[in-house]
């Protein structure tokens, strides 16, 4: 009797737990459906709309697509922007990871000093960097009188391929540094010492235990400053123009 009493009382559970189930997929879809509305209009809606608009203006076709290909300037200002973008993804993870590895095994008190020098940018306005680029680079700023002194270089870097990548590289550094912060923060360190203590060098046991294990780092921080570079629509004035002499 105890133990048909137990399966009666127990058969109700089954049907709760169900529900119990349902319900929480039905409120993590109810949660999820503003930003899937969000999304739906403002990029599904604006990107469908402009392969439409592609196709049918100023006549139905693929005639747009083959003078993106063929007027011999897209093509060409596509090419240097990815480039571009790429050599800035490349020169802030070098930048980025040994400034993230210092804020990994640096004190509490040194690390917040490092968070705040990675968050000046972003408390910077965009005209101001702008501006700060081309006093710098201009003919007879601070990086022209020093070239001059030290290279003997009388070219100016404003509006050149070394200006771009140097300016937007410090602009995007932040991106860089705090997904692979986050990264390698989660990496336990005793990995290493037992790497050591197993017959590895400090520099076998970085490349082969460390290094990989901050790979998704790597990848999170370079996607995130290439995208962020290629799909730029306000480039430094550095870029725009070459000074006079």
């Amino acid at each position: 009797m105890t133990t048909t009493a137990v399966l009666e009382v127990g058969r109700p559970a089954r049907p709760r737990a169900a529900e119990r189930g349902t319900g929480s997929r039905t409120a993590t879809l109810l949660l999820l459906l503003p930003a899937v509305i969000a999304a739906l209009a403002l990029f599904v809606y604006p990107l469908g709309r402009i392969v439409v608009v592609s196709l049918t203006e100023p006549t139905v076709g693929l005639g747009n697509y083959v003078d993106l290909f063929t007027d011999g300037y897209t093509l060409r200002v596509l090419i240097r922007t990815l480039w571009v973008a790429l050599a800035v993804a490349v020169l802030d993870l070098l930048m980025a990871f040994p400034f993230a590895y210092a804020m990994t095994v640096c004190r509490p008190r040194t690390r917040a000093v490092l968070f705040t020098i990675v968050l000046i940018p972003f408390w910077t306005s965009a005209l101001a960097k702008n501006f700060g680029w081309m006093i710098l680079f201009q003919r007879g700023g601070l990086v022209d009188r020093f070239l001059q002194a030290t290279l003997g270089i009388d070219h100016p870097l404003l509006g050149t391929t070394p200006a771009v990548l140097i300016a937007m590289s410090q602009v995007l550094l932040p991106f860089a540094v705090l997904p692979l912060y986050a990264r390698l923060d989660q990496i336990d360190r005793r990995l290493l010492d037992a790497a050591q203590g197993l017959g590895a060098s400090r520099t076998r046991a970085f490349r082969q235990v460390y290094l990989p294990l901050s790979t998704p780092g790597l990848v999170a921080a370079g996607t995130l400053t290439f995208i962020s570079r290629s799909a730029s629509t306000s480039p430094p004035p550095c870029w725009a123009h070459r000074s006079r002499p």
